[in-house]
């Protein structure tokens, strides 16, 4: 209908336009007409038709309204139970929905009016309807509390690592290798890795320190300033805390230029962010070739990488990889050297998946940069107690597994 035809100073009869009127099982009216010309009434199931929301359905409760071209009136004959009708058309709802077809989706007339179903006699229908809706009410009330359930799920995996980034999941055991230990090989180890030309110094490394005050120092070249107000938590005595980027090789990933068909289909695992399955990451369907990895900033990550999504709706994503591979620069990957667990960094990573997605920028495609990642804090355990909180974890995420497949 032209703009000209309708307006919103409820001139008219109601104007229902389409699904953005149904909400909630009722109808929403804003829009008006005193020239209609395809008119519903009460007790018609309106059903939509065409756009985004083919297949939702309502009862009309007007008494008169005009209807759009993206709605259907379907109005029960001598015989047929309104009800039974709404039943049928659940029922098949999938399957009718499924037939829309276009740019933008739109059933005919001839998918509704060709529909054949089962007819009962009127008093069956009747006690179909009345049985379904008993029925339904149960399901309905079983899928509220297993919403519930999950929520409280989600909220239990969250607690569990939040306890253990903290040191509250295992006991502390006075006798293990306090981190500042384990941080002071891996830095030794940089070191050596950086003189063999294998890796590249950071100009930000830094080193964090407890000082004789209990406050925590962090030493950047010659600086060294401050920063309790910047830690999340307090730690147990023998953990320590250091930024991402000091406990393992990072690098984000590129893609190749899709000019030189050459760099694809080759033998070299190619990952992208829908890749990431916040587990193991056993398939990865594209690939790119040795020319890609010899002529592109392409990096090959070893075996035991843990990835992270940098970009729109799958930031803070995960991976670990089960076998050498490459990755898009939606992702970016990290090789832990020896101290940090590979699954210790995951969980860790997982632990900060919100404060990812807060700290990300951007409009409808927002992202996080590496430089953020890395220069995250992170508290390290003494390495033993890693290896501990893990087997910790994996108790409880191995129980709280066993009551999602319960659910499904």
């Amino acid at each position: 209908m032209e703009p000209s035809r309708y307006n919103d100073n409820s001139i008219g009869i109601p104007y229902i336009t389409g699904a953005s009127n149904f909400e909630d099982g009722r109808i929403i009216i804003n829009r008006w007409t005193d020239s209609p010309t395809t008119h519903a009434t009460i007790d018609d199931l309106l059903l939509t038709c065409k756009g985004s929301g083919v297949g939702k359905m309502v009862w009309c409760n007007i008494e008169n309204a005009h209807i759009a071209r993206q709605i259907m009136a379907l109005r029960c004959i001598d015989g047929l139970y309104k009800n039974y009708l709404e039943i049928v058309m659940l029922a098949f709802l999938s399957k009718i929905v499924s037939k829309a077809n276009g740019l933008i989706p739109g059933l005919s007339r001839d998918v509704i009016l060709n529909m054949t179903f089962p007819l009962p006699p009127f008093n069956e229908q009747t006690q179909i309807y009345h049985k379904s809706k008993e029925i339904l009410s149960y399901t309905q009330q079983v899928d509220k509390e297993t919403e519930k359930l999950i929520d409280i799920i989600n909220i239990t995996k969250s607690k569990i690592l939040d306890l253990a980034i903290r040191g509250k999941l295992v006991p502390q055991n006075p006798n293990d290798e306090p981190a500042s230990v384990l941080l002071e090989r891996i830095r030794a180890e940089k070191e050596e890795l950086i003189k063999q030309g294998k890796i590249k110094r950071d100009k930000k490394e830094s080193i964090i320190f407890r000082g004789d005050d209990n406050s925590y120092y962090e030493k950047i070249g010659n600086d060294i300033i401050c920063i309790d107000e910047e830690l999340p938590f307090d730690i147990p005595h023998n953990w320590s805390w250091c930024r991402l980027g000091n406990i393992g090789d990072w690098a984000a990933g590129s893609t190749p230029s899709r000019s030189y068909p050459e760099y694809y289909n080759g033998t070299i695992p190619w990952l992208k962010t829908g890749d990431l399955n916040d587990g193991y990451i056993t398939n990865i369907p594209e690939s790119i070739s040795e020319e890609a990895l010899k002529n592109t900033s392409v990096r090959l990550n070893p075996s035991g990488s843990v990835l992270i999504a940098m970009y729109g709706a799958t930031i803070g994503k995960l991976g670990i990889l089960t076998f050498p591979a490459t990755t898009n620069q939606a992702c970016c990957a990290c090789s832990p050297l020896d101290g940090i667990n590979n699954h210790y960094l995951f969980y860790y990573l997982l632990s900060q998946k919100d404060n990812f997605v807060y700290r990300s920028v951007g409009g409808a495609q927002p992202n996080i940069s590496k430089e953020k990642i890395v220069t995250t804090l992170m508290p390290v355990p003494p390495y033993e107690e890693q290896r501990q909180i893990l087997d910790k974890i994996d108790i409880f995420f191995d129980l709280i597994r066993d009551i999602e497949k319960s659910l499904n």
